[in-house]
C-alpha cells in the first residue's frame, strides 16, 4: 500500500470545495507573515534609540 501524504489526503477530503480551502490556506498564512511587521518596526525604532538616534522625525515617520 503506497503511503499518501498529508496535503493529498486534505485535498481528497475538502472534495468539491478545494479551491476555498486553498484560498484559506494562503490567506492564514499572509496573515501571519503580515502580524510581523509591527515587531519589525518596534525592532528597528530600538535599534535607533539604542544607538542614541535623536532625529525625532525619524521615529515619527514609522508611526
Amino acid at each position: 500500500m503506497k503511503h499518501r501524504s498529508t496535503f493529498s489526503w486534505l485535498l481528497e477530503f475538502t472534495g468539491r470545495k478545494k479551491s476555498n480551502f486553498i484560498w484559506s490556506v494562503i490567506l492564514a498564512v499572509l496573515g501571519v507573515a503580515t502580524s510581523f511587521i509591527p515587531y519589525m518596526i518596534i525592532a528597528d525604532i530600538v535599534k535607533n534609540l539604542l544607538s542614541q538616534n535623536s532625529d525625532w522625525n525619524y521615529y515619527l515617520k514609522k508611526v
